[in-house]
This record gives C-alpha cells, sequence and structure tokens, in this order.
C-alpha cells in the first residue's frame, strides 16, 4: 500500500511543481523521474498481485486485473513523458505553457491509475469523468480551430455517456440497498458481486443498460465512437497514444467491472447479446472509413475502436481462454497503439505532414523510422510472432469454444479486411509512390530507441511470457471468467 500512495504522492507533487516553475530543465528532469519511479510502482506492485492475487486498503482494491492495467498504465506513462520531453524540447513553446503541459499530463496518468485502483463502483466513475475533463484540456493544447472543434465534441458526446454510466451506477446501488439493506450497500466490487445474485433482474437490465452505453462511449464502441478520431488526430502524438493505449482502457476496465457483476444476475442472451451487437459493429463500422484514409492519426484512431471491439469480444466468449485474450489484447493495444502514435508523431514533424499520400519511400529517406513503423502495423494487425496476433487467436478460439462460430467468422473476415487495408497503407508509405515530402529533419533518436524498445516488448511476449506475467494475466481470467 505504501508503494500505491508514494506513487499518488508523486503524480501530485510533480503536476504541481510543473505548474508553478519556469526553468525548463528543472521541468524536464522532475516529470521523468516522477514517470520512472511510477512506471517502478507499478511493475512491483504488479509482481506483488501475481504472487498474493490482492492488495486490499480501505479505499484501494487491486487484484490481477486492475494490475495489468496499472502496469499497461505504468508502462505509458515513462514512455510518454520520455517522448514528451523530446517533443517539447522541439515545440517552440514558452517554457510556461510547457509547465502546463506536463500539469495537466501527471493529473491524466494519476486520474488513470485512480480508476483502476479505486474500491468503489462510485469513485470509479468520479476518477473516470476526472480523466475527461484533463484529457480534453491535453487535446486541445495547441489552441487550433481544428483541436478546439475535437475537444467540444469530446467533452459534450463522452459527458453524455458518462451521464449515462452514473444513472447505471445509482441503478446498481438502488439494487444493492433492495437486495442487502441500506446499512451494507456499499457499493464496492467484492459486495457487488455477492450481493448480485439477489438483485431484482429488471432493475438489473436497465442499470446494465445505461452502465454498457456510458462507459462503452468513453471507450469508443461504435456507434458512440465519433469523438474518437477527432480527439485522437488533433492532440499533441504522446497525448494520442495516452489517449488510445490507456484512457480507452480504462473505461474498458470499468465496463469490465459491472460485467462481472451483471452476469451473475442477468440471463447470457440479455448481456451477451448487447455487448454482440456493440463489439461487431465497432470491427466492421471502421471499414469504410479505414479504405480511403488519409490522414495518418484518423487511421490509427479507427484502428483503436476495432481493438475495442475485439476487446469487448472476449467478455462475450465468457470462457476462461476468452476472458486470458482478453485481458491479454488490452496490455499489447496500450503498448503497441502508443509506438504507432509516437512514430506518427516523429513522421509528421519530420515530413511536416500527416497526409498518407504525401509520405513516400520511409524504407529509403529515413530507413529506421520506416522499418519501425512496418513493424509496428504488422504487430497491430496481428502478424506473427507479435504478441497482438495470440491475444486476439485467444479470444477467436474462446468465441468458438462457447459455440458463437458465427461471431467468430464474422469478426474474423472484418479483421482480415482491415488487415489488408493497414498493410496496404504501411508499405505504400513504406516504399511505394515517387516523390512525396521530403525531410524537414532527422528523427529523434529518443523516440527510435523508446519504439524498438516497447516492439521488443511485444515481441518478447509473443515468443515467451514471463512466468509473473504469465501467472498475472491467468489470475485476472479466472476472476473475468466467473
Amino acid at each position: 500500500m505504501g508503494l500505491m500512495y508514494l506513487m499518488v504522492v508523486v503524480l501530485l507533487a510533480a503536476s504541481g511543481y510543473s505548474y508553478f516553475d519556469n526553468n525548463e530543465r528543472r521541468l524536464h528532469v522532475i516529470n521523468f523521474c516522477a514517470a520512472v519511479l511510477t512506471a517502478g510502482c507499478s511493475l512491483i506492485i504488479a509482481y506483488l498481485v501475481s504472487a498474493n492475487n490482492v492488495v486490499l486498503g480501505e479505499y484501494v482494491y487491486i487484484d490481477a486485473i486492475s494490475a495489468v492495467l496499472l502496469l499497461a498504465i505504468g508502462i505509458l506513462a515513462l514512455s510518454g513523458v520520455t517522448v514528451s520531453v523530446e517533443y517539447l524540447r522541439r515545440e517552440n513553446l514558452p517554457v510556461r505553457k510547457k509547465g502546463q503541459y506536463y500539469f495537466l499530463l501527471q493529473l491524466f496518468i494519476l486520474s488513470m491509475i485512480l480508476v483502476v485502483i479505486l474500491d468503489n463502483a462510485g469513485l470509479t466513475w468520479v476518477a473516470i469523468e476526472a480523466t475527461t475533463i484533463v484529457s480534453a484540456l491535453l487535446v486541445v493544447f495547441h489552441l487550433s480551430r481544428q483541436s478546439l472543434e475535437a475537444a467540444w465534441k469530446y467533452v459534450i458526446i463522452c459527458s453524455i455517456g458518462i451521464c449515462f454510466a452514473l444513472l447505471g451506477t445509482i441503478l446498481l446501488y438502488y439494487a444493492q440497498v433492495n437486495a442487502v439493506g441500506a446499512e451494507t450497500a456499499t457499493l464496492n466490487w467484492q459486495s457487488l458481486r455477492v450481493a448480485a445474485p439477489i438483485f431484482e433482474p429488471k432493475l438489473a437490465v436497465l442499470a446494465f443498460l445505461f452502465i454498457l452505453i456510458g462507459y462503452g462511449t468513453k471507450a469508443g464502441l461504435a456507434p458512440m465512437h465519433t469523438w474518437l478520431p477527432d480527439a485522437h488526430s488533433q492532440a499533441p502524438a504522446p497525448i494520442s497514444a495516452l489517449l488510445s493505449g490507456g484512457l480507452i482502457a480504462t473505461a474498458v476496465y470499468a465496463l469490465v467491472r459491472n460485467v462481472i457483476i451483471f452476469k451473475l444476475v442477468l440471463q447470457p442472451a440479455i448481456w451477451q447479446g448487447l455487448l454482440v451487437f456493440f463489439s461487431l459493429l465497432s470491427i466492421v463500422i471502421v471499414i469504410p472509413f479505414m479504405y480511403k484514409q488519409n490522414d495518418l492519426k484518423r487511421l490509427l484512431a479507427y484502428s483503436s475502436i476495432e481493438h475495442i471491439g475485439i476487446i469487448t469480444l472476449g467478455l462475450v466468449g465468457d470462457c476462461y481462454l476468452a476472458a486470458y485474450g482478453m485481458i491479454f489484447h488490452i496490455l499489447n493495444h496500450a503498448i503497441n497503439k502508443s509506438v504507432l502514435f509516437y512514430l506518427t508523431g516523429e513522421i509528421i514533424l519530420v515530413f511536416k505532414t500527416k497526409h498518407v499520400s504525401r509520405i513516400t519511400q520511409l524504407f529509403s529517406k529515413t530507413p529506421k523510422l520506416g522499418w519501425l513503423l512496418f513493424l509496428g502495423m504488422a504487430s497491430i494487425v496481428g502478424l506473427p510472432p507479435f504478441s497482438v496476433f495470440f491475444s486476439k487467436l485467444y479470444i477467436l478460439f474462446g468465441l468458438m469454444a462457447g459455440g458463437r462460430y458465427v461471431v467468430a467468422v464474422v469478426a474474423l473476415l472484418a479483421i482480415a479486411v482491415i488487415f489488408m487495408l493497414m498493410l496496404k497503407t504501411v508499405m505504400q508509405m513504406c516504399c511505394g509512390g515517387i516523390g512525396g515530402e521530403k525531410m524537414h529533419s532527422r528523427p529523434s533518436p529518443v523516440v527510435i530507441a523508446v519504439a524498438t524498445l516497447m516492439l521488443l516488448i511485444l515481441l518478447i511476449m509473443g515468443l515467451i511470457l514471463p512466468n509473473p506475467l504469465q501467472q498475472l494475466l491467468h489470475n485476472a481470467a479466472i476472476i473475468i471468467a466467473g
């Protein structure tokens, strides 16, 4: 518990310090040190949970599911701050503006951590609302017309969604009060799970529908996804990485926690049917938008919507294999998509454009950047031996093991089409076309190093999982599958 409180205090201190300090060098050093400590604490806590199953406190509950998300956020915090240091050094901004960036960034990381460690459905909702407020200010950081429009759409749509989630949480509390009495109703995850079998089914259906729409909006499930491409494409590259890899994962986490409760009281046809609809729609709906997408960051944003659909299908499987693939895919997607946004940000800085048609011959113009982008794209579409391939495979096999062959086939066909579209796009950028934009600067060695290391992690996890991580994923899958 001491490590948890230390991490929270350090993030608050780094955020407050960044807002008032006007020394650029100190800003970079303080925030980098805070990120190192955050990642280190996350790693240690995940290891402790893998050995002891759960870490408990008065308001804190960290089981294997929380620990996997905490590990992902720790990795994103360290890589995101490292890339941000390099990003801000090359931005012609006042020191005050850079301090405000770090102030919001550390609060953003802290709010995501709070989502996955708080032992209360109501407090989790508050933390998710906090992520919306802070991340919206980061989306609009450059104060352009496009970023203002994207942030406005993000705030309006997600706020409506979060209101639905709040109403669902209130109904969930009312169901708990009716079941066990007001004196013992606490909205703690464990108490909700114990009381769930005696909830009023009709009230539970209504609560689940509101929570699914609410947190599904924040996660980017279709058709509530319309904010996501705009916000991810307009935010600074390190923030896009945190939005795609971390923010939507925390919304999925809240949804998973609630599904674990509701499936104890609802008929499978109800909760699985709703999840199948939203999941398949999220995977299929992005295909026409990706077909001739000329904005590289929007292409990656639509890819995130697809992967949220794949992750949610892991819940539909309702078996150990599907649950294992789902929690593994959350970790894989967080790492992989952050790498791609870091590389995309570097391409935009180097070529002064994010239009796919104007980025050509990367293999010859900048081989390191070109090969890393190619490998990152190959990983995200599911080419072996990267770990994304295996987590997708586990989810599809889990669906078939549960008898959902039609769902698995439809998902596989859609994934195959997206596979071809993504590889076609990256091959055009890396070795197709003639001319295109010239290089205006050299790629940053720091970004190249960070992307290389994170892709290496994905490769290692695809070849052999370390025992503590394997145990953590195993425990998480058991909790999810019930």
